[in-house]
């Protein structure tokens, strides 16, 4: 059998502890039991990308609905050219439109998917509903309290 020694602070031995208490197990013993059913969850959701790609669109939009009345009052463009620039702006419009429902549909299915794989964990796992809100509480404590995905 092989040692590991793994440094954590008060605040996340405390956590620990109580659980393992819950459990009415060691720390070392919980350790295990969680490491041996690999029952931990990671989720990492992002999509600042997508948030940035529609805002720099939108802005775009703006700007040449914005100067498009002047161009045409000015007589330095045609008239078919700002129905030509009008079209861009649809096309640039229902680009935006199929991203929000290509993020909204596939933010659906990631959701489902982790949701199935928890349950399932927590099903094969014999979880209590006491212990499941008890951890739920904590990380949601933690996570209002300003910490981070890493942090849980």
């Amino acid at each position: 059998m092989k040692m590991i020694k793994v440094w954590i602070d008060e605040e996340l031995y405390d956590i620990v502890k109580e659980a393992a208490d819950n459990k009415s197990m060691s720390v070392s013993e919980y350790v295990r039991d969680i490491l041996s059913k690999n029952s931990y969850v990671d989720i990492t959701l992002d999509f600042a990308d997508v948030y940035r790609y529609v805002e720099t669109i939108e802005d775009l939009k703006q700007k040449i609905n914005s100067i498009l009345p002047s161009i045409f009052r000015s007589g330095r463009i045609y008239e078919q050219e700002a129905v030509i620039i009008r079209h861009t702006l649809n096309q640039i419009s229902e680009k935006v439109n199929d991203t929000w429902r290509y993020v909204t549909v596939m933010r659906a299915d990631m959701y489902d998917s982790v949701r199935k794989k928890l349950y399932h964990t927590v099903r094969q796992h014999g979880y209590s509903k006491r212990h499941t809100k008890e951890a739920l509480d904590r990380l949601e404590e933690k996570y209002n309290s300003g910490g981070t995905s890493s942090d849980l």
